[in-house]
């Protein structure tokens, strides 16, 4: 889209309040829970778990970046949009400054014994000597790489729009095509031969094979209902004989 901030202004302030806390930006509330599972998980689980975090991070700054593109630069669609009223825009106001408060409760720095650590009564954490060093450097660090991140993929996606990167992004870099290759077709096929073998062939002959069978039984015995006294009579001495014929050869006559 591109030029949303000059048409929607409450709402591009409050979209790059939240965009700024989901990448985890100082002082918003993302930053707060971003370091503390950065510097937790490496404490914890290791080098590999930490690399593997802040990739993570770095990919949620690239895309957030990508997001923000859309309230810069120029105009990229034809007509005039909408701008909502006070119902909307003031939620959005107090949902923007909560991405402030919410960060509150994670003070002090360069400690677990926060204050919603305490309100939860955690058990305090003593620190050896060059943690809060350690802690520091990895803060800091993380937070210019992932504002250097955020601010370029923002101007790269605001400038240059059709780039072989931009297309690669926004096909996915090729997983929804992977996807649909490996199940979405298997499941297809596999549909359509429900569909045509056993749903059609066996499912269906199985119905219409009864129904066929009552329709030619009923038919049958249609057949004797003749109108003539005589022939029901016949009928029912015939039958009397048979019933006589089949007990006496149960019970070991003939």
């Amino acid at each position: 889209m591109g030029g949303l901030g000059k048409e929607l202004p409450a709402v591009s302030l409050t979209f790059f309040a939240g965009t700024l806390a989901l990448a985890g930006v100082f002082p918003l509330s993302g930053f707060f829970s971003k370091d503390a599972i950065l510097w937790g998980g490496l404490g914890r689980y290791g080098l590999f778990f930490w690399i593997a975090a802040f990739t993570g991070a770095l990919a949620t700054a690239l895309y957030s970046g990508k997001l923000l593109a859309a309230f810069l630069g120029e105009k990229h669609f034809e007509g005039s949009l909408h701008r909502p009223g006070p119902i909307v825009v003031v939620p959005l106001l107090v949902l923007a400054l909560s991405t402030l408060a919410a960060g509150l409760p994670g003070l002090p720095l360069f400690t677990e014994e926060t204050f919603f650590a305490r309100f939860l009564g955690m058990p305090a954490h003593t620190f050896l000597a060059g943690e809060h060093t350690l802690e520091g450097i990895l803060m800091v660090g993380q937070l210019v790489l992932i504002v250097i991140v955020l601010c370029a993929a923002a101007r790269f996606f605001t400038v240059s729009r059709k780039a072989p990167v931009s297309e690669a992004l926004a096909s996915g870099f090729g997983v929804d095509r992977l996807y649909e290759r490996l199940f979405v077709r298997p499941l297809k096929t596999m549909a359509r031969f429900c569909f045509s073998v056993i749903d059609s062939r066996f499912v269906d002959g199985l119905v219409n094979g009864f129904g066929a069978l009552s329709m030619a039984l009923g038919t049958l015995v249609a057949g004797y209902q003749s109108g003539f006294l005589r022939r029901y009579a016949a009928s029912l001495a015939g039958g009397a004989v048979a019933l006589i014929a089949l007990s006496v050869w149960f019970q070991g006559g003939f």
